[in-house]
């Protein structure tokens, strides 16, 4: 599920289908020369876009 500050994870129990955990997290790259973070590379991020599941369907 995408949220304005990242994605949640959500933990379904699968015999009933309710939500049973849920974490937010954010990803973000670390630039250590100039020491902020920076925008992933093009490549990264298209590569990053392509591994994201759908959610299930419960």
């Amino acid at each position: 599920m995408d949220t304005p500050g990242g994605r949640i994870h959500v933990l379904f129990n699968t015999e009933t289908g309710t939500i049973c955990a849920t974490g937010d997290f954010s990803v973000f790259w670390l630039d250590p020369l100039v020491r902020k973070s920076q925008p992933f590379l093009a490549e990264v991020a298209l590569r990053a876009t392509e591994l994201k599941l759908p959610p299930p369907n419960l």
